[in-house]
Formats: structure tokens, C-alpha cells, sequence
């Protein structure tokens, strides 16, 4: 696990209502974030958030049910517990998938905040 140098933690509650306020668009920046912090956070990598972003424009969607799923895995090795990408995955098919953000980010939060060098956003 690397370092959670630079990475600020953000209020789950308002990334949420900054995605609804702009339509969405502030819901792409956060999806990019998620995915770069996770990464940096977890030993299990992935696609960086730019990448991330365009494969679930391109493929429609689709890409979007690996990445939740590998979100999950990535959360669940920050907290040293068992995979919750199966949850994650689950969430996202029932349309769910803003809770598996907000449990992403609780658990970026809290992994940053153990680590004692996160800034408050």
C-alpha cells in the first residue's frame, strides 16, 4: 500500500449533491478521483481515472460493472478485510451505485485519516 500523500478527503454527502446540482457533471470528476485514490491507496491497480472515465463512455456502460466490482476489492484491501466488490457490484446493478461511492469514499476517508496526512475538502 502506498502513501495517501496528496490525497485530500472529500465529504461523500456533497460530492453527491455537487452531482446533482450540475447534472451529473461533477459525478465524472469524482468517479476519476475515486478510481486514482483507490489505486494509490490499495495494492491492487487499475485503469487511472481518465482511462476509467472513457472506457465506461465507450463501452456504454459496460466497463462500469468491472469497476465497481474492483472498486470494491480495492476498498476491501485499504481496510485489510475481505472483498466487497461482490456488495459494490450488487449496488451499482440495483441502481445503487451513488452508496457504493459513498462507502468508497467513507473508507478513502478513513484510510487517509489513519494515516495522518489527509487534508480536509
Amino acid at each position: 500500500m502506498e502513501t495517501a500523500q496528496n490525497i485530500k478527503t472529500r465529504s461523500p454527502w456533497l460530492a453527491l449533491l455537487f452531482t446533482v446540482l450540475t447534472l451529473g457533471i461533477y459525478g465524472f470528476y469524482w468517479h476519476a478521483k475515486l478510481t486514482n485514490d483507490s489505486n494509490q491507496l490499495s495494492k491492487i491497480k487499475t485503469a487511472s481515472g481518465g482511462k476509467a472515465l472513457l472506457f465506461g463512455i465507450f463501452t456504454l456502460g459496460i466497463y462500469n460493472f468491472y469497476w465497481y466490482y474492483m472498486l470494491g476489492k480495492k476498498v476491501g484491501d485499504m481496510q485489510n478485510a475481505s472483498s466487497d466488490g461482490g456488495l459494490y457490484l450488487f449496488l451499482f446493478i440495483f441502481l445503487l451505485g451513488f452508496v457504493a461511492k459513498i462507502l468508497a469514499q467513507n473508507a478513502i476517508n478513513r484510510t487517509v485519516a489513519y494515516a495522518g496526512t489527509g487534508s480536509q475538502t
